[in-house]
């Protein structure tokens, strides 16, 4: 979100939690955690490839620096362990 947003620009990180019905064979907390911030955003036939292994999704001028694609895709696969 920093990469890609304006100089000045709002960043909001917001976590909601919530459990799993009682009835389950285990319980469960579910956690939800949504970033916005007032980037250009991504185009919706690209979102898919978000996670994707060296995936980046260009934002023209806005970019700032090299990366090797791996941010997103590393944060996936340490929430999903």
């Amino acid at each position: 979100a920093i990469k890609f947003s304006p100089q000045g620009g709002r960043i909001t990180i917001s976590v909601t939690s919530s459990h799993l019905p009682p009835h389950q064979e285990e319980e469960w907390t579910s956690v939800t955690v949504t970033v916005r911030d007032e980037g250009p955003g991504i185009a919706q036939e690209h979102q898919h490839k978000l996670f994707g292994n060296f995936v980046q999704l260009h934002a023209g001028q806005l970019q700032r620096g090299q990366g090797s694609g791996l941010g997103l895709s590393l944060c996936k696969q340490i929430v999903e362990l």
